[in-house]
């Protein structure tokens, strides 16, 4: 099983690759690249990835235990990804979904965040396993 951290980004806010790229920060410890989501209507998804690409398996501490209610993601990656959440709900003027789960999985329920909760809940680790997070 891979973790698949994702943005999901309404319809109508498309995004290029290149106004990402813009947007990192030179010292960025992630990386993400966007697709669009195949089989819907929801726009395109943007992948966060270990800093060699692929999937964010690495981006979980060796203490990671999935059966736990949050994920245990190394700390130093933490800073990066609320930023650029931040970065993405600034730029975009919209909200977005957000989520952190197995491969395949379905969130058992979406909570709704500002970007200011969701940030911190990021940066102090507190993201589930079982649950996705829409973003005013």
């Amino acid at each position: 099983m891979c973790l698949s951290i994702k943005i999901t980004l309404p319809n109508e806010k498309a995004i290029s690759q290149d106004t990402l790229q813009s947007w990192q920060l030179p010292d960025l410890k992630v990386k993400f690249h966007l697709s669009k989501a195949l089989f819907s209507s929801r726009g395109h998804v943007l992948y966060i990835a270990e800093p060699k690409g692929g999937c964010a398996c690495s981006l979980m501490s060796n203490h990671a235990d999935p059966e736990k209610a949050l994920w245990d993601l190394e700390p130093g990656f933490l800073p990066d990804i609320a930023q650029l959440l931040k970065l993405l709900r600034q730029n975009l003027g919209c909200g977005f979904a957000f989520q952190a789960l197995w491969v395949n999985e379905r969130p058992l329920e979406q909570k709704r965040v500002s970007i200011q909760e969701l940030a911190q809940l990021v940066e102090q680790g507190q993201i589930s396993t079982k649950n996705g997070y829409l973003v005013n």
